[in-house]
């Protein structure tokens, strides 16, 4: 619980939801694992970044294909002789052909740099798998239990359309994968 601030408030908030001790205690260790994961992944540089180093993966690519073509046909078959790469320097220019190609079609999509959205999905599946363990049924309206512990662990308002907005996706989602 070293990660999680306030963990005694946030503990006695949970409490006043009429959730059993035990059932407090494994939902402030999934929110500690989802701090954990939160902090264990490095944070975006942003666009500008992801397009430099893009741009600098396509040159090594470009350098690489050209000293690949400079080669003796001897040291072509030393290359080729431990069959380490399927098909020799020919597929391995191809596949740097490949990599330069790829690297220019995703220079030019549009990403979103946020690791916030699939850890809270993440966050929000096991807490309903936990509430399910304790036989608590979630039921898919606004103020329902799951959200109520998502905005007490996630400091929002009460009632806030985050909250459940996450329990609407995730039930989606459960759905589609039952049939």
């Amino acid at each position: 619980m070293k990660l999680i601030k306030n963990s005694d408030d946030i503990k006695a908030k949970l409490l006043k939801l009429d959730l059993s001790g035990p059932l407090v205690e494994e939902i402030l260790d999934i929110f500690e694992t989802y701090l954990l994961s939160r902090e264990a992944y490095s944070k975006p540089k942003g666009i500008m970044a992801f397009n430099d180093n893009l741009d600098e993966i396509k040159s090594l690519s470009k350098r690489l294909s050209k000293k690949l073509e400079k080669l003796t046909n001897f040291e072509r078959q030393m290359l080729s002789y431990p069959k380490l790469v399927q098909g020799g320097i020919r597929s391995l220019k191809q596949d740097l052909v490949s990599l330069s190609q790829m690297c220019e079609i995703s220079k030019n999509k549009d990403i979103k740099f946020s690791k916030k959205e699939p850890l809270l999905r993440q966050l929000t599946i096991e807490l309903w798998e936990l509430l399910e363990r304790y036989e608590i049924s979630v039921t898919l309206y606004r103020g329902n239990i799951l959200c109520r512990i998502l905005d007490v662990l996630l400091k929002v308002e009460p009632d806030s359309e985050k909250s459940f907005n996450l329990v609407r996706e995730i039930s989606k989602r459960r759905q589609q994968t039952r049939f």
